[in-house]
């Protein structure tokens, strides 16, 4: 099949829907089939990104002309409340062409200006994109339930969890050489740019109630707030306990995940996160605020710990579960539950099979698939 992928943007560039796209396009490449990616992002250019081809600098005139010319067998947008892909999917029902649609989550606003252009943008092209789409991919239960509030038939609704591409496990000299290298002893790890709905400045406040000898590293891109926490730090007298290393490596990203005490995770709101899903496919505990779609993923004291959102106290109850000798069983089970449900090897087919249903099927017609 000849598939378009359309996004606002694609891994190398960082973020969960950038990646989640990237491996949607690797599994399928991998199989057999045509895809390109449409990005909005990025200087326009069309070319090869690992094998992939990739039309960067998107613009609506750049899908139309695709649609038009290269008439794919379907269309699949990613990213609720973006122009960009709420009329790409409008554009390619209109060529003819099947469409499917993951939303990945509907984020709540965070001040009275957000809320009033969601809620302009949910009841008229948002509404639209849902009513358009062939298929709607819900990761979560609750990204399912979002989605059928806003406009979308139930009925068209698949929950395809988010996933990963189980990750090779690195050997205990190279974590203790990375460990050596920033000279780091026990440590808490937060991943996700650096942006106030993911709380690090609550993460530096709870530090002084653990363990003296535990420090915090932050891995992510500053989305705006790294000179806070760092102040913030500074003011707490935890300059040298509060580390941020920037955008890394894959190979340093998973030494760190391996090297970490745990994964903190003190978020406002998250779909399904992909640092969860590594955290525990490489060993790490997940400590994790009990917001959104986390609480689908993490079961407190099975699989993970959770806290209620800013909460220090179940924080701190939490992240010493997590230090302690229990931590093997809960790790094991987590590894185990991301192998068997939350690999893009267990999940590419099932969103092939989305692809493969005959645009404009009767009532009561089979599915026929394409092998």
């Amino acid at each position: 099949m000849n598939i378009f992928l359309i996004s606002q943007g694609i891994y190398p560039q960082r973020g969960g829907v950038e990646l989640h796209v990237f491996r949607i396009a690797e599994g399928l490449c991998a199989l057999g089939h045509q895809v390109c990616a449409i990005i909005q992002s990025g200087s326009p250019s069309d070319g090869q990104n690992h094998g992939l081809r990739v039309v960067r600098g998107a613009t609506l005139n750049t899908v139309e002309r695709l649609l038009n010319t290269e008439r794919p067998d379907a269309l699949h947008a990613h990213g609720a409340r973006s122009m960009f892909v709420a009329r790409s999917l409008l554009a390619a029902k209109r060529a003819g062409v099947r469409t499917v649609f993951t939303p990945h989550c509907f984020y709540p606003a965070q001040d009275w200006l957000g809320k009033v252009k969601r809620l302009i943008f949910d009841k008229t092209l948002g509404r639209a994109a849902l009513k358009t789409a062939d298929s709607i991919i819900a990761l979560t239960e609750i990204d399912r339930d979002d989605a059928v509030t806003l406009g979308a038939e139930a009925a068209r609704v698949t929950i395809v969890p988010n996933s990963i591409a189980l990750p090779h496990v690195l050997q205990p000299e190279e974590v203790r050489g990375w460990r050596e290298r920033h000279e780091l002893g026990r440590f808490l790890l937060s991943v996700g740019r650096l942006d106030r709905v993911k709380r690090g400045d609550f993460l530096i406040r709870a530090l002084p109630h653990l363990p003296r000898d535990l420090s915090m590293v932050f891995i992510g891109p500053d989305a705006g707030c790294r000179s806070a926490w760092q102040a913030l730090a500074n003011e707490l007298g935890l300059q040298r306990a509060v580390h941020f290393l920037g955008e890394v490596p894959d190979y340093d990203l998973k030494a760190a995940y391996q090297a970490c005490s745990a994964l903190a995770l003190a978020s406002k709101y998250e779909g399904l996160p992909t640092v969860i899903l590594e955290a525990m496919a490489l060993g790490a505990p997940v400590v994790a605020s009990a917001t959104g779609g986390t609480c689908c993923l993490v079961q407190h004291g099975e699989n993970g710990l959770l806290f209620a959102y800013d909460n220090t106290a179940e924080f701190v109850a939490a992240t010493q579960i997590a230090l302690g000798t229990g931590k093997a069983a809960i790790t094991e089970r987590a590894r185990k539950m991301v192998t068997s449900e939350y690999s893009w090897k267990v999940n590419i087919p099932k969103i092939c099979s989305l692809y493969e249903i005959r645009a404009g099927m009767e009532e009561g017609e089979a599915w026929v698939l394409v092998q």
